[in-house]
């Protein structure tokens, strides 16, 4: 067995239920590792934004990919 599988078990064992939003949370990681694990690494970021993208809207959560947030770093604000 992979290490990487060993992870990933460890990880969608995980009970999202005691914190807020689990059940979403939970059905969120398990979208990530299905993306983590089927391509395989070396891909560039976007193939793996794209590839969440279709398992979200195929799971019927909406989702907006690299939405633009404001973030003030001492009183500057740092362009998105």
């Amino acid at each position: 067995m992979l290490l990487t599988e060993n992870i990933i078990r460890i990880q969608t064992n995980t009970d999202y239920q005691d914190i807020k939003h689990g059940e979403l949370t939970e059905r969120i990681m398990k979208i990530f590792y299905k993306v983590y694990n089927k391509p395989g690494c070396s891909f560039p970021e976007k193939v793996y934004e794209d590839a969440m993208m279709l398992e979200f809207k195929r799971e019927n959560i909406p989702a907006i990919p690299q939405y633009a947030i404001s973030v003030l770093i001492s009183e500057n604000l740092c362009p998105n």
